[in-house]
């Protein structure tokens, strides 16, 4: 095998995991390593071999289940059925039926039925499952030395007939892996299988679920606390003796829930082969809160199986083509930006910054996998519009550029390597439509600022794709200077005085808003007494519409009421140094016992005398209570 050629030819789209490898068990120790009760006993006897009445779950896992996953590769034929339900509003189930024949040809071959059923508008909804495993040889071609060869490669297709359930959990998925002599760790190893590994491939790989379930969830450390550590042996017919264990417990959950757990497992082996024969369980998850049961959310999973072993024959005949599953030529693509939303290629809008490729036009129609990453960028012919940096094409600018991506495809019987290219433009910009000067951060301080301070607005420009190209003006500079960037509007106050602030397109000055402020001193110490003394301090909650109300008066004291007709009367004394106001011994409601929703120990006046604020450090926010003036 030449590694340098292998590194170039990547093609699996999902990846197909080989759960054990060769002749080594998960725990690390080889399989003739590897301790089992039935090894005293010789093949040869004719008296069925005495199964042991338990056998803890470490001895189920080292004993049999790690033997029982190597040696599925003997089987003949796999059956299983997978079943997802959940339950809270409404009843969702989901049940995945095949049937896999495995054949001497290192092939395999299987057919089933989905069948998906939504209670709440009694939708259902069915499926013809496929599944095609196999061994072929492919002739790939060297990109820089043209060199064709041969290579053993291994085939999985795994094909939903109709597309009918739109679920990442039951979708159409292909691999397709180099197969070597042995492993390789110069190579990445989602590249490659094993060969010896092949004929486990080609199974569903039963004996390797029933063991990372029992080795994940059997074993867990919660399950230890119900004093449950062992299968009982339920039955046993000659040879084949079936263990079971049936688990309950409970935990209260992070959400103050509680969460029931039920396992019923049960799985059957054949003592002298140590052939996993069928397996069976049932795990569910219930979570609710105290005295509401009946509304508890329901997840049910379960796995029922059955292996057979036998004389497997031979598949002369491919119900699946695997190559109809894997690109072949693509003619067209449609551009994607990094949200990998569409966008048109004679159009690209200018914020883009990088741009993606998905296959639009191909062959064969049947092609499964196809994403973003399914063609490599190589060039583009305009650099300073679009840029090739780090593997992605990054826009730089406006204008035109035509992207190549390369890809392998088939081509006369020989895999290569093939390119596809699109012309595209960045676009020169949408005209302008609107300008906003969003003001709420003016309006919170009567749109006055302090001499010496400065705002940063960000402009609201439609449509998204306009050029960002504008004129800003203050109609007396000597009292406020702008300047903008981009959609970065900042104002500086300078001396006392009025002045507006004009924001405009430069290709269509009609477009166009203004904003009119007022620069004021700053305060003293005298102005911010006279303020509190004269004014009262409104803060009105958004979400709830309450408004929150605060008097001072000049003793030293003052009172908070909540709502306008102030129903709750909360009293508190107070102190000024400069313009921090501290507060003191807020005091309950003596009507109703209750205290202040909010009861501060500091707040701020602002310099220009709109408003005090108040730092809410438990809720990350600033309230301000913005200054409205007595009444006479």
């Amino acid at each position: 095998m030449n590694k340098r050629k292998l590194s170039f030819f990547v093609i699996s789209t999902t990846l197909l995991l080989v759960a054990c490898g060769g002749g080594t068990s998960s725990t690390g120790a080889s399989t003739s390593e590897i301790t089992n009760v039935s090894t005293a006993v010789s093949s040869a006897s004719s008296a069925p071999i005495e199964a042991p009445e338990t056998l803890t779950f470490d001895e189920a896992l080292t004993g049999y289940l790690d033997n029982a996953m190597y040696n599925e590769r003997f089987a003949s034929n796999e059956k299983k059925k997978t079943t997802d339900t959940s339950v809270y509003s409404s009843t969702l189930t989901t049940v995945l039926d095949v049937s896999l024949d495995i054949y001497d040809d290192q092939s395999s071959f299987g057919m089933g039925t989905l069948t998906h059923t939504d209670s709440s508008d009694e939708e259902t909804i069915t499926d013809t499952y496929q599944q095609r495993s196999q061994v072929q040889t492919d002739k790939i071609e060297d990109p820089e030395t043209k060199d064709v060869d041969d290579y053993k490669m291994f085939y999985h297709v795994e094909n939903y007939v109709n597309d009918a359930y739109k679920s990442n959990d039951y979708k159409d998925v292909t691999s397709k892996l180099f197969i070597l002599p042995e492993a390789d760790s110069s190579l990445d190893e989602s590249t490659y299988l094993v060969e010896e590994d092949v004929p486990l491939a080609l199974t569903f790989q039963l004996g390797a679920t029933l063991y990372n379930y029992v080795h994940t969830f059997i074993t867990d450390p919660q399950i230890s606390q119900t004093g449950i550590d062992s299968f009982t042996l339920e039955k046993q017919e000659g040879n084949e003796a079936t263990y079971k264990t049936n688990i309950a417990y409970s935990y209260n959950g992070d959400m103050g829930d509680v969460v029931d757990i039920t396992i019923d497992l049960s799985f059957t082996i054949d003592l002298e082969k140590d052939y996993l024969l069928a397996v069976d369980y049932e795990n569910t998850n219930k979570s609710y809160f105290l005295g509401e049961e009946d509304d508890a959310a329901i997840v049910t999973s379960a796995l029922e199986a059955e292996l057979t072993y036998g004389e497997k024959t031979s598949s002369e005949a491919a119900l699946i083509d695997a190559n109809d599953f894997f690109l072949s030529n693509v003619e067209d693509v449609k551009i994607l930006n990094e949200a990998r939303e569409e966008v048109p290629a004679t159009n690209v809008p200018k914020e883009t910054s990088f741009i993606f490729a998905l296959p639009s036009v191909y062959t064969p129609s049947q092609t499964v996998g196809l994403d973003e990453y399914s063609l490599s960028p190589v060039s583009s012919t305009d650099t300073a519009v679009v840029k090739l940096d780090g593997g992605f094409f990054e826009v730089v600018s406006s204008g035109t550029t035509t992207l190549t991506w390369s890809y392998f495809g088939l081509d006369n019987g020989v895999y290569r390597e093939k390119r596809v290219s699109k012309t595209i433009t960045i676009n020169e910009f949408d005209p302008v439509e609107s300008i906003t000067i969003p003001t709420y951060d003016l309006s919170l301080n009567n749109y006055s600022l302090v001499v010496g301070n400065s705002v940063s607005l960000t402009l609201g420009v439609a449509p998204a794709t306009a050029k960002l190209d504008f004129t800003v003006t203050s109609s007396d500079a000597e009292v406020a200077s702008a300047t903008i960037n981009e959609k970065t509007l900042t104002i500086t106050a300078l001396k006392e005085g009025e002045t507006t602030i004009t924001v405009a397109s430069k290709e269509n000055p009609e477009i166009k808003d203004e904003v009119t402020i007022k620069v004021v001193a700053p305060s003293t110490e005298d102005a911010y007494l006279d303020l509190l003394l004269t004014h009262k301090f409104v803060y009105t909650n958004i979400y709830s519409g309450a408004t929150y109300t605060l008097y001072f008066s000049e003793d030293g004291t003052g009172y908070q009421i909540e709502d306008s007709d102030a129903i709750y009367h909360f009293d508190f004394e107070w102190r000024l140094e400069d313009n921090i106001v501290y507060f003191e011994n807020y005091q309950d409601d003596e009507a109703s016992g209750l205290g202040p929703v909010y009861s501060f120990s500091e707040g701020k006046i602002l310099d220009d005398l709109s408003a005090i604020s108040f730092d809410d450090e438990e809720n990350y926010t600033t309230r301000d209570f913005i200054a409205e003036p007595l009444e006479a």
